[in-house]
Order: C-alpha cells, then structure tokens, then sequence
C-alpha cells in the first residue's frame, strides 16, 4: 500500500532512475522528493538540465500537486 498518492505507471518510469521506488512509496513522502530531487540533479549534464532530469522535474511536479491536501 502507498503512504501518498503516486500512480503505478509514475512507480514504473521511476524505477530505472531509482531501484529503491518500491520502498520509498511505502514511507514518507519528504524523503521520496528528497531522493527524487538527488536523481534530477544527477541527470543535470554540466549544470544544465538534460531532457531526463526535465522529466523527473514533471514527475516531482505532479507528484507533489497531487498530494496537496
């Protein structure tokens, strides 16, 4: 069970960027986005973001809309 709302095709696209999904998205959502903010700056090319670390900066967007309650 999710301790936040993620969708499974989000876990999915996520876990060749971050083997440890499965257990993040059981705990709390603070560390997820610290984990997910670690990975966008790691596909940071040069300082200068890479079309990946766009994607995970949308992925973190949504994810972080969606769980505004």
């Amino acid at each position: 069970m999710k301790a936040f709302k993620i969708s499974n095709d989000v876990i999915e696209e996520l876990r060749q960027y971050m083997p440890n999904i499965d257990e993040l998205v059981k705990g709390d959502i603070g560390d997820f986005f610290i984990e997910l903010d670690n990975t966008i700056v790691y596909y940071f090319i040069h300082d200068e973001p890479t079309p990946t670390s766009d994607r995970l900066q949308q992925i973190y967007d949504e994810v972080y809309f969606d769980n505004l309650d």
